[in-house]
């Protein structure tokens, strides 16, 4: 029962992730057709834009730290595999469990920190100081969203390697 559920789990942020991640790609192509058009209008039309530059940072951020979670879900984060590459199995699992509870850990504070801050920013009804004056509780929820996705990733990564691992009818195979 409690390995049926935490696959249902893990499934579920799988997908989510992966939605993300499609977000992400897709906010990455919408970053492109308006620095597209910045460029048009800036340098054929002799007419700039006042928001594309903020508007297209604020995208930016939101894709790289939507996609996180998936990133760690396709092991593309950056590793050093030099050292490991050259350990036994046993030792490759244990610093993929070390790195794991390093990467919740960072990303627990990160998140708690976002929580904070998005509470700071909704409370004093911060904006942009630009001429768009967009709320920028709108932004910091980015930072809360990307870092939680990731921390439950890295969280289901860590349950899959060591607590999956010692239920019955595991089909992971034993830690250590």
């Amino acid at each position: 029962m409690v390995l049926h559920l935490f696959r249902q789990f893990s499934a579920l942020v799988r997908r989510i992730n992966l939605c993300m991640a499609y977000a992400a790609g897709l906010g990455i192509l919408c970053m492109g057709f308006i620095l597209f058009y910045e460029v048009i209008a800036r340098y054929v039309l002799d007419s700039p834009t006042v928001w594309s530059q903020e508007v297209s940072l604020y995208i930016f951020i939101w894709s790289m730290l939507a996609s996180a979670g998936y990133t760690l879900i396709a092991e593309k984060h950056i590793a050093i595999d030099v050292i490991t590459g050259k350990m036994s199995p046993f030792m490759q699992r244990v610093c993929v469990l070390l790195s794991s509870l390093a990467g919740l850990a960072f990303s627990l504070v990160i998140t708690w920190q976002a929580w904070e801050m998005l509470e700071k920013t909704i409370r004093y009804n911060r904006h942009s100081p630009t001429p768009l004056n967009i709320p920028l509780w709108t932004v910091h929820s980015a930072v809360l969203v990307g870092f939680g996705l990731l921390a439950v990733q890295y969280l289901c990564i860590i349950l899959e390697r060591c607590g999956a691992a010692a239920l019955p009818n595991s089909k992971g195979g034993k830690l250590c």
